[in-house]
């Protein structure tokens, strides 16, 4: 069993919020849920840099968002919430289909927990 410390360096707190989902899922999509215990450190920073082009938001972001979450600017109050819930349990083939930087992201975890299992 490999422990894997990581932590999240992001733009806002909605992409800290997904990331921290999002890799637990990740576990379990690539099927290695009993080779793996993650453990989340919130004042580590060296793992995760999240690009913003994803085709999901070919639209201009102030457009998405508005969609999302019903205005422009959204508060971290009005948008931590939805994104907490939406990021909660998704279909990862879907987003990945979808966004083209959460495809690269999966693949890029995916050759690091390769890596570490060697």
């Amino acid at each position: 069993m490999k422990t894997i410390t990581y932590g999240i360096f992001a733009e806002d707190a909605a992409n800290q919020i997904f990331m921290k989902n999002v890799i637990p899922q990740l576990i379990e999509y690539f099927g290695i849920k009993n080779e793996i215990i993650l453990e989340h450190e919130e004042d580590f920073t060296k793992f995760i840099i999240i690009s913003s082009t994803p085709n999901i938001e070919g639209e201009k972001r102030k457009v998405m968002k508005k969609k999302v979450y019903n205005r422009q600017k959204p508060t971290n109050s009005k948008s931590n919430p939805i994104v907490e819930s939406l990021s909660e349990s998704f279909d990862i083939n879907w987003l990945c289909q979808c966004s083209e930087s959460f495809d690269h992201f999966v693949n890029e975890f995916e050759q690091y927990i390769e890596n570490i299992k060697n």
